[in-house]
């Protein structure tokens, strides 16, 4: 019994917690596109619903997998100027403060 709850603490350390947000794999929904259009698939289609699919829901699946995550440029909001983290000082100023702290 010992063994096995030291195999079930392995495993559940392994797996990904649910906390962590990584970008899903798009590679099924390339796969049900590339299926969509196959003749197999078509035909018992037209034999079911008698006509063929256009495969519009497939093409808007792969669209949100690959650009999930990602933000388009008119989304961006640009800043205008970041602001220095420096104080820009004159000659005499800097100068002055110079000869003041050494």
């Amino acid at each position: 019994m010992d063994q096995r709850s030291q195999n079930t603490a392995s495993t559940s350390a392994s797996t990904p917690s649910s906390e962590e947000k990584r970008k899903p794999s798009c590679a099924s929904k390339f796969d049900a596109l590339y299926f969509c259009y196959s003749p197999v698939y078509q035909m018992s289609q037209y034999y079911r619903v008698g006509e063929l699919d256009d495969c519009f829901g497939k093409w808007s699946e792969l669209y949100d997998c690959i650009t999930y995550g990602t933000k388009l440029a008119s989304d961006v909001k640009s800043e205008s100027e970041p602001t220095c983290m420096w104080e820009l000082k004159d000659f005499k100023t800097a100068q002055r403060d110079w000869d003041h702290v050494f």
